[in-house]
């Protein structure tokens, strides 16, 4: 599906719709305001609500029936952003602590 088609948040829910079983939510990657939102929002409203996992700050005023939470993660891509002296705005406790987790 081609995401800049009109009717693409349309021809997703027919599709999730066609397969069945149980729909828990939508991931979304891009995770901007008036860009993968506009998309992944109706989506969900459309099936009936769920969760939207985000990788970015969730969307302003989601539905009532719409949760959506930021997914954080830390592993050997991201390492160095964690570690002191890599020019982290975090302090270097919070970093020193990020930086065990994601070698540990």
């Amino acid at each position: 599906m081609d995401y800049k088609n009109k009717s693409v948040v349309d021809d997703v829910v027919a599709a999730v719709q066609k397969i069945g079983g149980d729909f828990v939510g939508v991931y979304d990657a891009i995770s901007v305001q008036g860009d993968s939102y506009t998309h992944t929002v109706p989506i969900l409203e459309k099936l009936g609500g769920g969760s939207l996992a985000t990788v970015l700050p969730g969307p302003e005023n989601p539905p009532s029936n719409v949760k959506a939470g930021n997914v954080f993660g830390i592993n050997d891509l991201t390492h160095a952003i964690w570690v002191p002296n890599h020019n982290s705005t975090l302090s270097p406790t919070f970093a020193d602590h990020f930086a065990l987790l994601s070698v540990g």
